[in-house]
């Protein structure tokens, strides 16, 4: 859900909002356990963001879930998620 193009693939965030649109366009009888997943992992993740709390979020369980959330993105963090506090450059 999250990530810069790598080796000119699209990111995994694109490529996930991708299926997202065409899971929304299927009628409900048409949806599958693994189309029920995907959509209940972009909610988590969506969730996550905007648990963002006030203040300095450097040190904050906040910060290490988007971490530890799994792609890649640029300036990703050596876990594979999102660091919200961007390095200095």
């Amino acid at each position: 859900m999250e990530g810069a193009r790598t080796e000119g693939r699209e990111s995994t965030g694109h490529t996930s909002g991708r299926r997202i649109v065409d899971i929304l366009r299927k009628k409900n009888d048409e949806l599958t356990d693994t189309d029920l997943a995907h959509m209940r992992k972009g909610i988590g993740y969506v969730h996550r963001h905007l648990a963002r709390p006030a203040g300095d979020v450097s040190e904050t369980p906040w910060r290490y879930s988007l971490m530890s959330a799994s792609g890649t993105s640029a300036g990703s963090s050596s876990t594979g998620g999102d660091d919200a506090v961007p390095s200095p450059r």
